[in-house]
């Protein structure tokens, strides 16, 4: 892999001979995200953002002000998300879909498909867009909804 300069960055320092787990540092990570020029955290850091603390600090308080009720681990739709709240799931740094939550059909509606499940919405994302990987997938971990503009794991909800 190559740097900004051109440089080779050698990722050859395995954890495990074993296995596919290299010791690299945060800033190979960092370049390694600019050489594909994707985002390199989240969408909802700002500048004057200090920490991560601060951030999930800010997104609990947004979701709080927010007429969504949250119950952790609830797992109910109807009791984390509001009619029409979108609901998104990415595959890698290109490939998003966005649905909407129907509240009188409890699921989600994306491109005029109806999915009774956030599992079921990224489960199909999967057999479409990679074919190559099992379309199992745990909805509540990969999904985010927005709240407030801002887009917020559906893990904690």
């Amino acid at each position: 892999m190559l740097d900004d300069n051109k440089n080779i960055i050698k990722m050859t320092e395995r954890i495990n001979p074993k296995r596919e787990f290299f010791r690299v540092s945060p800033e190979e990570i960092k370049t390694f995200f600019d050489l594909i020029d994707g985002d390199l955290w989240i969408e909802t850091l700002n500048e004057e953002d200090e920490d991560i603390d601060s951030i999930c600090k800010n997104v609990r308080e947004e979701t709080a002000k927010s007429n969504i009720s949250l119950k952790k681990g609830s797992r109910d739709m109807t009791k984390c998300f509001t009619d029409g709240q979108y609901i998104r799931h990415t595959i890698g740094i290109n490939k998003t879909w966005i649905g909407k939550y129907d509240s009188s059909k409890n699921g989600i509606i994306c491109d005029t498909k109806f999915y009774k499940s956030l599992s079921g919405f990224a489960g199909m994302h999967y057999s479409i867009d990679r074919t190559d990987r099992s379309n199992s997938a745990n909805g509540w971990k990969e999904c985010e909804c927005e709240v407030n503009g801002k887009w917020i794991s559906t893990y904690n909800l």
